[in-house]
């Protein structure tokens, strides 16, 4: 039902414009190929502005639209026409011809409004008409000869250029594959019908369960929501026989009539009115292809129809009116036809063997960029009694249409499991009378994801996984969100369900129903007389409420700081404007004083009032407790109702009282925008709280390639929390579900290094309390080839050095995993075999050769939970690729062992011959969890030979080269990476008959880096101010932006006793932005150690600054400076300088970048200046100021120094750098300065002086 409704909504939006607006097609040629249609670009326009909202964020999205439906929809009387029959806004198009019960004209006005503004759009948009459209893209899961597993979808395009970024549904459309052999002409030989996709937005993000959470299922606004509820990718699987071509030429009686060649082209042609062919019995099967010219609409058809000889003989017979002295074209349209006869199934001797192309094509009408709407792989085709491999002896699964049927009994709860060997679940609900409504849901109880088709009348999808658009509804679940079918008006009759889903996945299945009955006639009836109820005595109670307080504009404003007390009647309501002084969750209780009081507690949003939240008392006398969360600053109303009164209650007393303040210090993170950098080497806790679906984001980069297993767990075991990981775009990857409240969520993965998602926490169950939580890693497996789960990413395996190891968990990033061999010579060229171990009893293994071009060569299958061989002869020194993966998706945490044997070709007499070896090697990191090193120069010395750079490690801490050696050779490799160290510094191996490769690894520690390094005696320091003299001309300093504090709550800390200070470090910490000033970071923490020894912890003042008294220090010790947030990374990483006599203070800045920022165009505007002056405070001329950047051996020199000692200058930079400044000739101190620079330009002023004695 869905899938039609979508339909509805955009095809009849279409039809309708077309009442409007002139049917223009047109195909643009430009950096991308879009295919557009002016009608499809102005109806999704029109879908966009009323319902998706595409260009704003999902807040603001789903805001626009309840205050549209709350409006305009409303008030202008458009659901009186819309709301009964509402399929979209096509029935108001189609109605304003005049039919009967249209909508009124201030409905229709506002359509025909937006109409109107939607074609200078589509008209204006820099790519005519291809402003609002889908972007399709066909991707090829697996393949064979024969066989594609087809993924299309309409998001992946999600982080592309903003003109290819998807905003449209897709609407119907065909998926084609054509096959060709050789050189000849693309055929037909498969066709399906697809459903619409969606794109991913706000309503599907969670914008529809909002709303049926806070208006329920059976409101009207959520009805309209529920329509774009269908899927944004679909995954099919496409067969076209043997996957080749069948030579029928001996099979056919006559081919007279008949164009082409079966023995040389694979196919005939049928061209004229009444040609045909027939096939005479035998074991042949295909398709015809027809291919039609309607000439008198000017328009192109194509379809297949199969045939199969193998129960009789078929007679193929080509139909076309096409000629002038035929009479059929007065009744009808002129057509021109062509037939195509292909046999894709034969005996092995008819294939026609070589080499074939297969193509698969999404036929879009309307797409941003027809580009990647097709997938193309190819394949040499062989008889089937010439391929090895297979599953021979394997089952057919079990199809749809077969699988046994459950009955329901009606409407109510069903607790359900996928049986073992099961593709899934056929129930049959039998429907006794008409009914009013019926809603069908399926809701996980498991960690698993379902999908639901739902068909009246019929058994939906019987051809399963092939999807023919065979359904009503087509329905999604997985533990965080499940989708509903709702169908209006039925009659009786039979509902049929197909659900899909993992074996051993449990499920309910929820049916409700409304049945059509008579209206109602009322009565009435006498009222009962109230009973007198004694009130409590409240003459000691003075009343914080001031009348009249009954709306919004007179709202009593209440500073939190002391309970508010108040009176209601009958209908009365209170309202109370509070501002939240800090980030938490907050929980506030309502007690009532009088015993027949049983209130409302709402909050309300501040700027329109709708209510976000009711809290409800339970009983007359209970209080009402009302807990949500918020930021600091923002406004709310809260509104204290009574409806349950009698008209003879006297006023009700009452107390509402802050009770509890959670601070959150990472809240706002409900959003990817939002989301929370998580460091996975440490716990994180947060808090969760049940207001309009909250769910808390975290963003997480892991550090190394492995299977990682994450754990959430409820610290108040009364939650039953859901854990799922997704891409950055927002993409549900894997999703997992605590078995019962208080259990852990766990949910396993693999990951590769540097990779980036998303995790979102949330809870099930209604609370009055903050939940807590917290997220570990609870187990991780390293896994270093990841990733290789394409072929370009293939790990390098020298299959003369052993076996290689590897894990079968691929899934979120790919589904194998791929390793690049170089052939090794053979003795006669014989074959090499390579074997595959199998980690778990459950699994099946391909294990597939494919060629430098990319094309599978041999292909196998292991047994279930059995090892797997391949064999094949390989051209010596050639390159090429094995394919591991699991047929069956399962998933193992024990590694699989891929192995070589072969026999090496003899080896050569005498002089010893130079022959090609394989370097690889590793640098790691020597901490506790080995990480990969990248960026290290690996340099190599051959005997008799000059060292030469083989080059720099990649990301993955590696590096492969070859060299030219010769039996006996010395090989001496090293690494070079500033500030490290290497174990071993360098490493020797010498060369064996044999070996056709050596692996060298290095383990890499931190040197320490000191950024001042002068030659100083151990003598008491003297704590003097460094002079700052009196510039001749005044300097221009960069301002230091600043932060105006807000009111807070400061809970008082224990007063420190305060430390003899002997000099301070101060500075600021900075958060910088993209297109706003910098901010100043409060509560950061700055860490300093002296000599290794840890100091007290300093938090950074609300505007950024921070202020470090030092103890007394000796010249030469070590001082390191840090800073972290709790939202914040701060570069650089540290300051690291010695003491120096002579100098007792020291300002360091640190930065955090928030977004992408760009430097300046020029890095040479950065303006140092000062003075250099003696121990009296006079100027020293002629001397110089050096400049380094990093630890870079190019420096800049300023100077030299006028007669005064003044120095100014222009400096390059290059961005986010340590800059470190001295004097030149030595003696001066500071014999160092350093800052970071972190982008902008410079302006800053630097002293030096003599110091006594030097």
């Amino acid at each position: 039902m869905k899938n039609k409704k979508i339909n509805g909504i955009l095809g009849l939006l279409a039809a309708g414009m077309a009442v409007l607006f002139l049917i223009q097609q047109i195909t643009v040629q430009a950096q991308t190929q879009p295919k557009v249609s002016h009608n499809a670009c102005v109806g999704n326009c029109v879908v966009d502005v009323f319902f998706l909202h595409s260009e704003q964020s999902d807040s603001v999205a789903e805001e626009v639209y309840h205050r549209w439906y709350d409006t305009y929809y409303t008030l202008t009387d458009c659901d009186n026409s819309w709301g009964s029959r509402f399929s979209f806004l096509l029935d108001v198009i189609g109605e304003i011809v005049g039919a009967p019960g249209a909508p009124t004209l201030q409905c229709w006005q506002g359509v025909l409004g937006v109409a109107n503004s939607c074609e200078r759009s589509c008209n204006e948009y820099f790519l005519k008409d291809a402003k609002y459209a889908p972007n399709v893209k066909v991707s090829l899961l697996s393949v064979e000869q024969g066989y594609a597993e087809v993924k299309v979808d309409n998001h992946s395009n999600t982080d592309e250029l903003p003109e290819r970024v998807p905003n449209a549904y897709s609407r119907t459309f065909r998926l084609q594959t054509y096959l060709r052999y050789g050189e000849g002409t693309p055929l037909l030989v498969n066709q399906q019908d697809m459903p619409s996709l969606s794109f991913p937005n706000w309503i599907a993000r969670g914008g529809y369960s909002n709303c049926i959470s806070a208006f329920g299922v059976e409101e009207q606004r959520c009805t309209l929501l529920s329509a774009f509820l269908i899927p944004n990718e679909i995954t099919t699987a496409v067969e076209f026989g043997n996957g080749a071509l069948y030579d029928l030429t001996a099979q056919v009686e006559d081919l007279s009539e008949a164009n082409g060649s079966f023995s040389s082209d694979g196919y005939v042609r049928l061209l004229s009115d009444g040609d045909s062919l027939t096939i005479r019995q035998g074991d042949f099967a295909g398709v015809a292809w027809i291919k039609t010219h309607n000439k008198s609409k000017d328009t192109h058809s194509q379809k297949i129809i199969p045939w199969d000889a193998r129960n009789g003989s078929v007679t193929i017979t080509n139909h076309e009116c096409n000629t002038i002295l035929s009479t059929c074209w007065i009744t009808g349209d002129r057509t021109e036809v062509d037939t195509y006869v292909i046999a894709l199934h034969g005996p092995a001797e008819k294939m026609l063997p070589g080499y074939y192309q297969v193509e698969v094509v999404a036929e879009m009408e309307h797409d941003k960029n027809i580009a990647d709407n097709r997938a193309v792989y190819d394949y040499d085709a062989v008889p089937e009694s010439t391929q090895t491999g297979g599953n021979e002896g394997t089952t057919q699964p079990l199809k749809v249409s077969d699988l046994p049927i459950v009955d329901l009994p009606g409407a109510g709860i069903y607790d359900e499991q996928i049986p073992d060997g099961m593709p899934g679940v056929m129930y049959r609900l039998s429907v006794p009378a008409p009914l009013q409504k019926l809603t069908v849901s399926v809701i996980p109880q498991s960690a698993h994801a379902f999908q639901t088709f739902v068909r009246r009348g019929e058994i939906p999808v019987p051809d399963y996984p092939t999807i023919n658009n065979d359904f009503d509804c087509w329905m999604q679940a997985n533990p965080e969100f499940y989708d509903v079918c709702p169908y209006g008006s039925l009659p009786a009759g039979e509902v049929y369900l197909f659900v899909k889903g993992d074996a051993g996945s449990a499920y309910q299945v929820k049916i409700d129903w409304v049945l059509r009955s008579a209206t109602p006639t009322l009565s009435a009836q006498a009222t009962p007389t109230p009973q007198a109820t004694p009130l409590l005595t409240q003459e000691a109670l003075t009343l914080s409420e001031v009348e009249d307080n009954g709306q919004r504009a007179t709202a009593n404003a209440w500073n939190l700081q002391a309970p508010f007390t108040g009176q209601v009647t009958l209908y009365d309501t209170d309202y109370l404007s509070i501002t939240l002084p800090q980030t938490g969750i907050y929980t506030f209780t309502l007690t009532p004083f009088s015993p027949n009081l049983q209130a409302s507690l709402r909050l309300h949003r501040f700027e329109i009032g709708d209510i976000i939240y009711t809290a409800r008392a339970p009983a007359r006398g209970s209080p009402a407790v009302l807990t949500f969360g918020g930021l600091a600053g923002e406004q709310y109303y809260l509104s204290v109702y009574a409806g349950n009164l009698r008209n003879s209650d006297p006023a009700q007393t009452y107390q509402l009282a802050l009770t509890r303040l959670t601070p959150d210090p990472d809240e706002p993170n409900d959003s990817r925008q939002q989301a929370v950098s998580w460091d996975v080497s440490a716990p994180y806790q947060g808090y969760l709280i049940r207001m309009l679906y909250d769910r808390d984001y975290l963003k997480v980069q892991f550090p190394q390639s492995g299977i990682y297993t994450l754990q959430a767990e409820d610290l108040e075991q009364t939650q039953r929390l859901t854990l799922s990981l997704r891409s950055l775009r927002g993409d549900t990857l894997l999703s997992a579900r605590a078995n019962t409240r208080g259990a852990p969520a766990r949910l396993t993965f693999d990951a590769s290094a540097g990779e980036e998602f998303l995790l979102v926490l949330s809870g099930e169950y209604t609370f009055g309390q903050p939940n807590p939580y917290r997220v570990s890693v609870a187990e991780m497996i390293p896994d270093p080839h990841e990733p290789n789960d394409e072929r370009q990413q293939a790990t390098f395996w020298d299959v003369s050095q052993g076996s290689i190891q590897g894990y079968m968990w691929d899934g979120i990033r790919g589904s194998a995993d791929y390793y690049q061999i170089v052939a090794p010579p053979t003795r006669e060229n014989s074959a090499v075999t390579f074997t595959l171990t199998n980690p778990s009893p459950e699994m099946t293994l391909n294990l597939s050769l494919i060629n430098a071009r990319g094309s599978t060569l041999k292909t196998v299958n292991s047994p279930k939970g059995q090892a797997v061989e391949l064999s094949a002869a390989l051209e010596a020194h050639k390159t090429y690729y094995l394919r591991v993966y699991s047929l069956n998706n399962k998933k193992s945490s024990a590694p699989y062992t891929l192995s070589a044997s072969y026999t090496p070709e003899d080896s050569q007499t005498g002089a010893q011959a130079v022959r090609t070896i394989r370097a690889t090697v590793r640098t790691l990191s020597s901490g506790l969890v080995p990480l990969p090193l990248p960026g290290v120069e690996i340099y190599a010395r051959v005997d008799g030979k000059p060292e030469i750079l083989l080059g720099k490690t990649n990301r993955l801490g590696s590096l492969a080269s070859n060299l030219e050696v010769s039996a006996g050779q010395e090989i001496t490799l090293r690494t070079v990476k500033p500030n490290m160290e290497f174990t071993p510094a360098q490493d020797v191996w010498v060369v064996d008959e044999t070996s056709r490769g050596h692996r060298w690894t290095f383990y890499g520690s931190e040197s320490p880096v000191v950024y001042s390094t002068p030659e100083a005696t151990h003598t008491p320091a003297v704590s003097t101010m460094t002079p700052s003299p009196k510039p001749r001309e005044t300097q221009t300093h960069t301002p230091r932006p600043s932060a105006t504090p807000q009111p807070t709550f400061t809970p008082a800390l224990p007063s420190a006793t305060p430390m003899p200070e002997q000099g301070r470090i101060t500075g600021y910490l900075w958060r910088l932005f993209p297109d706003s000033p910098p901010a100043g970071v409060g509560a950061g923490e700055v860490l300093l150690t002296i000599n290794g020894v840890e100091q007290p912890v300093v938090r950074s003042m609300i505007d950024g600054s921070y202020t470090i008294p030092l103890p007394a220090l000796q010249a030469g010790d070590v001082l390191r400076l840090s800073a972290r947030g709790q939202e914040d990374r701060f570069e650089p990483e540290a300051y690291e300088w010695k003491a120096e006599e002579g100098v007792s203070e020291w300002f360091y800045e640190f930065y955090s970048y928030w977004g992408t920022i760009t430097p300046p165009a020029r890095d040479d505007q950065n303006k140092l200046s000062g003075r250099v002056t003696d121990a009296q405070g006079r100027g020293v001329p002629g001397v110089y100021i050096i400049v380094q950047m990093g630890k870079s051996d190019a420096l800049q020199r300023l100077g030299p120094t006028d007669a005064d000692g003044y120095y100014q200058g222009y400096v390059r930079l290059p961005s986010r750098i340590m800059v470190t400044v001295w004097v030149d000739p030595p003696g001066f101190v500071p014999s160092r300065q350093q800052f970071f620079h972190a982008y902008a330009p410079e302006d800053r002023t630097l002293n030096f002086f003599r110091a006594e004695g030097r």
